[in-house]
């Protein structure tokens, strides 16, 4: 559901594959990007779902990114087309006969650029399979946890971020996607009006949203509160952990993740004493705090964290030498199993919950 439009399942399948066919046409295919720039709107969900089943992988284009940040990213991913709403509209009705590659897991479903805080911005590139692991992931953590769904799902986030997926990826699971617009998502109380009124039942959002929405009554108004809170991109602080952990009807988890582990990577739900706590791996995901040399730190001893797993990206598109710096063999793994170096030095303690003091606040 889409600004008053709502797809069911079959009517979303035959318009993202109407248009897979046209991307085909036009140059899209298996280890190649389509640069996505659309309003916020069911026609991107849509263009995710086309570039998926034309094998391509996707590359977001946020519309308030200045030109010359869109101009960098074009540079630097080089994708095979740029689709845009003016390309939408000039399609034909008819889909051309263009065949459809077979799946394939392995190949790139997405590239998200970084920040680039420490230097030029990196595209990260996330393969379907890691995407998938995630899903499972989320399938036996908190979905199942809220009683297997199916949920009422309110995507916030912009897609230059990678915490979108994850509404999109819920999808697969029968979940109900609710794209919320640019200016609702902006406005605390309209996004409280738009939760209560379609009775949304999971939000993802970072603690300091959180904390503009909590005082208009996101938790606490009479007519409807969302089950379901999943928070990252920031640390949580004492004050907002205990808040949260006191309502118990809602179930609110903390979640960290870097973009090189497909969006999340560890979590625990906000309960108990309020020291805030980043948590555990997910199912698919191992994690070690390794010294130096590499061996593993006793609990309680600072050392680097690094992630394995099935959620692993494939590195950084077009940049095989930080690839190789960042992605190591993982020699606690299969082998040719690799794990990612984060850079973060935690320290963990006997229950293997890492604090957030210690955890990088980016996902």
């Amino acid at each position: 559901m889409a600004g008053g439009e709502r797809l069911d399942y079959a009517t979303l399948d035959a318009r993202a594959t109407r248009l897979a066919h046209h991307l085909v046409a036009r140059g899209a295919g298996p280890e190649r990007l389509v640069a996505l720039r659309l309003p916020r709107t069911a026609d991107m969900v849509v263009a995710i779902l086309a570039v998926w089943k034309s094998g391509a992988g996707y590359l977001p284009l946020d519309l308030a990114l200045p030109e010359e940040r869109v101009r960098f990213l074009l540079d630097d991913a080089r994708p095979a087309l740029v689709l845009d709403e003016e390309m939408l509209r000039s399609l034909p009705d008819a889909a051309t006969p263009a065949p459809l590659p077979a799946p394939d897991p392995d190949t790139t479903a997405y590239v998200i650029y970084t920040s680039g805080s420490t230097g030029r911005p990196k595209g990260v590139a996330v393969s379907h399979r890691s995407a998938a692991n995630l899903l499972a992931g989320h399938r036996e953590g908190f979905v199942a946890d809220a009683g297997g769904g199916p949920l009422r799902v309110a995507l916030t986030a912009s897609f230059s971020f990678d915490t979108s997926l994850e509404g999109v990826l819920l999808m697969a699971d029968g979940h109900l996607l609710h794209l919320v617009d640019e200016t609702t998502r902006l406005d605390a109380a309209a996004l409280i009006e738009y939760v209560v009124e379609h009775r949304v039942d999971f939000l993802d959002l970072t603690p300091s949203y959180l904390r503009q929405l909590l005082p208009a009554g996101l938790l606490t108004d009479p007519r409807h509160r969302p089950r379901v809170l999943m928070l990252g991109g920031e640390a949580i602080g004492p004050d907002l952990w205990r808040e949260l952990a006191g309502h118990r009807d809602v179930a609110a988890y903390n979640f960290y993740g870097p973009t090189e582990c497909t969006v999340d990577a560890l979590a625990c739900r906000i309960e108990g004493d309020d020291r805030p706590l980043v948590g555990r791996p997910l199912p698919n995901v191992r994690a070690y705090v390794l010294d130096a040399g590499l061996r593993p730190v006793p609990p309680g001893v600072g050392g680097e964290l690094y992630l394995a797993g099935g959620q692993l990206a494939r590195g950084y598109a077009g940049r095989p030498g930080l690839t190789a710096a960042r992605f190591l063999a993982d020699p606690y793994g299969a082998p040719g199993t690799r794990m990612y170096r984060t850079g973060t030095w935690p320290a963990g303690p006997p229950t293997g919950a890492w604090t957030t003091s210690g955890a990088p606040t980016t996902r």
